[in-house]
């Protein structure tokens, strides 16, 4: 299939918006300069009669499928999909039987995202040869990796048609609920405090608790969760949950003062965990922060100052893309 008749498929099943967000003439040797290669033919076809916005349906306002925006003018292509590519790489390094081991573009054949989903799912070229040859992959969060031989337009139309030959995507549009019509939804302006393509983030593990866990009061589950009783089992559930809720509620009740100041300095908690490796063992926190690299001093000495309020220490710092930095505030292996 033909750019053009993909095109003019598309344009059959969505109507294009009468004022597509984009410029009134696009330049797309600019956007070669910006990201050091041509986009192909069809994505140009694309964005010229959609502009920026998303797919779907009227279930989810602003769509499933939403393009990247390739005119915007703080950041290329490139710079808006550089979190998610780092993001990839650590994922596809921590779980590694989990994920594909795909390259991420600049590498060789690497991942290009264009587009993400509502899922958080990946959209993106398969950049191998010349640009106007460059398939598609989607990188799914779900477990749901493909790759197309197809581009943009036609990914796109065929998605929408329930034709990918994926059948994981295939049921996404296709049939449509009752009442509902695919449509397209032109995206307004992103405000400069919304754009967070170029924070750093990540993930620091804490030794263990040992100050706030006892180890006798939470049990070592040996026999909790080999019990058979079913009725039994749900109170044993819920009695262990009680007491670890109960014994880790110090630590935190201090981590979320902290983020709460932390927040003033420009610093982002995305998320607290607790776990360990077998019963055996004590419990460790591991917390998820971002911030914008230009306070990463700043950030580095408030993840020690929540160290010693802990009374514990850092184990190791793991960066996006899972690499170990920061050595000097953790402890070596």
């Amino acid at each position: 299939m033909t750019p053009e008749a993909a095109l003019a498929s598309l344009a059959d099943l969505v109507a294009p918006p009468e004022h597509p967000t984009r410029p009134a003439e696009i330049d797309w040797a600019d956007f070669a300069r910006r990201n050091g290669f041509e986009a192909p033919a069809d994505y140009r076809l694309l964005m010229d009669r959609y502009g920026v916005g998303g797919f779907g349906t009227g279930a989810l306002p602003g769509g499933w499928l939403y393009t990247l925006d390739p005119f915007d003018a703080d950041a290329s292509l490139v710079n808006l999909s550089d979190w998610n590519r780092r993001n990839s790489r650590g994922l596809q390094r921590h779980f590694p039987e989990q994920y594909p081991g795909w390259p991420m573009w600049p590498e060789d054949g690497g991942l290009l995202p264009w587009a993400n989903s509502a899922d958080g799912d990946l959209i993106g070229w398969w950049t191998n040869g010349d640009p106007d040859s460059w398939g598609t992959r989607f990188f799914g969060r779900g477990g749901d990796y493909e790759g197309f031989s197809f581009g943009a337009v036609e990914f796109v139309l065929r998605l929408l048609t329930g034709e990918l030959g994926a059948r994981s995507l295939d049921d996404r549009f296709s049939p449509l609920e009752p009442g509902e019509t695919l449509q397209f939804f032109p995206r307004g302006p992103v405000a400069s405090r919304d754009r967070d393509w170029s924070r750093e983030n990540v993930t620091v593990s804490f030794a263990g608790l040992a100050t706030v866990v006892d180890q006798a009061t939470i049990p070592s589950g040996a026999g909790i969760f080999r019990e058979q009783d079913p009725e039994r089992m749900r109170l044993a559930h819920e009695e262990y949950a009680r007491r670890f809720s109960e014994v880790m509620r110090p630590a935190d009740e201090i981590i979320q003062s902290w983020g709460t100041k932390a927040a003033n300095f420009g610093l982002r908690v995305g998320g607290v965990g607790t776990h360990r490796e077998s019963y055996g063992h004590p419990y460790h926190h591991q917390l998820s922060c971002g911030f914008d690299p230009a306070i990463e001093a700043v950030a580095k000495r408030l993840i020690v100052d929540l160290s010693r309020q802990l009374g514990v220490a850092i184990t190791e710092v793991r960066n996006l893309e899972y690499e170990r930095i920061w050595e000097d505030i953790s402890i070596p292996r």
